[in-house]
């Protein structure tokens, strides 16, 4: 005699007895379809396509808007490139925008050859994606499907983060400076020198970058006192001739009179390519009446009007005007808004 009928006699269930051993099974039956959907489905991301660029706060490299609550939205082409070209092309509007998902209360974001890392608020990096094609477009070809963002490993209380080669270089509260993956930009040590290897896969201190205020594309260091110094032979070298700097990108030295330097051979002496400058990013200047240059031959993104932040990298660029507003443009001297 099994215990149902045991206790109650005759074998008669209740009926509300019944009623639970259904929703029981409908219980049981939810959890393994959500468990099958999650297996198929991995850790990708959905990344839905974003409806408005009304509450971007900041742009990044070209690539990234920040929103007011700390989302990371990416852009999934190079939005100017052969925009009139193609008929029906979408470029330039906000359906070409993905909101990263599983990933908030982000303060900057910057990216390397292979990868995406955030810093959160928390000081913690977050790292996420496979980008390619960086040699072919200048910019990520993402792919619709993301690995879910993950945290870095080995990288906590950091204040500030750079983009390398095919790593990061992240600074510390405490004013230490480390990096991994990038052996490119490291002054090395003699194992290192040895066995390159020795550093691939491990995240190290960087002490050649003490008393550093900014790193440029990774090879080129500001320090505290306003002076410029380049890796080459193993070894920081000074850049004669550049003083009073107060942020370095690319090889473009913002001076603190609003006047961007460049320079070429190692013995070459800097030159000032553009005046009244308020920001570089990339291979973007911000002029101080709003408007937006490429300094690669200073040339005017005529669309881009009172604006306030730019984030651009080598070939593209974003820029947030004071109202609000999300433009996009590109070394060819193509630009436009970012239409909803």
């Amino acid at each position: 005699m099994d215990i149902v009928t045991n206790i109650y006699p005759g074998g008669q269930v209740p009926m509300l007895y019944e009623r639970i051993q259904k929703m029981f099974a409908a219980v049981s039956l939810i959890i393994s379809v959500l468990l099958i959907a999650g297996c198929k489905s991995g850790e990708d991301v959905s990344n839905q396509p974003v409806q408005s660029l009304d509450n971007v706060v900041h742009v990044f490299s070209g690539r990234y808007l920040l929103t007011t609550r700390g989302n990371v939205i990416i852009s999934r082409d190079q939005l100017v490139h052969n925009r009139n070209d193609q008929e029906g092309s979408n470029d330039g509007e906000v359906s070409s925008f993905v909101k990263i998902d599983h990933l908030d209360n982000v303060v900057k974001v910057v990216s390397s050859e292979n990868r995406n890392f955030a810093l959160k608020e928390n000081g913690q990096i977050w790292f996420w994606g496979e980008p390619l094609d960086y040699e072919q477009t200048g910019l990520f070809d993402i792919s619709p499907q993301l690995k879910r963002p993950k945290k870095f490993p080995h990288a906590d209380n950091v204040i500030d983060l750079w983009g390398s080669d095919d790593g990061i270089i992240f600074k510390k509260k405490d004013g230490t400076f480390w990096g991994w993956h990038a052996s490119y930009c490291r002054v090395l040590t003699d194992l290192e020198l040895v066995d390159p290897d020795f550093a691939s896969d491990k995240v190290l201190p960087y002490p050649w970058l003490a008393n550093a205020k900014d790193i440029g594309n990774c090879v080129t260091v500001l320090k505290q006192d306003g002076t410029v110094w380049e890796s080459r032979d193993n070894a920081l070298h000074p850049i004669i001739g550049l003083q009073d700097i107060v942020e370095i990108r690319e090889e473009y030295p913002l001076d603190q009179n609003g006047k961007v330097w460049t320079w070429g051979a190692a013995d070459q002496k800097p030159y000032p390519v553009m005046d009244h400058v308020l920001q570089v990013s990339g291979a973007f200047a911000l002029k101080d009446d709003g408007s937006v240059w490429y300094l690669g031959n200073n040339s005017k993104l005529t669309a881009m009007k009172y604006i306030k932040e730019i984030g651009g990298n080598a070939v593209q660029v974003f820029a947030l005007s004071k109202d609000g507003k999300v433009f996009v443009g590109d070394q060819n001297g193509n630009s436009h808004e970012i239409m909803p």
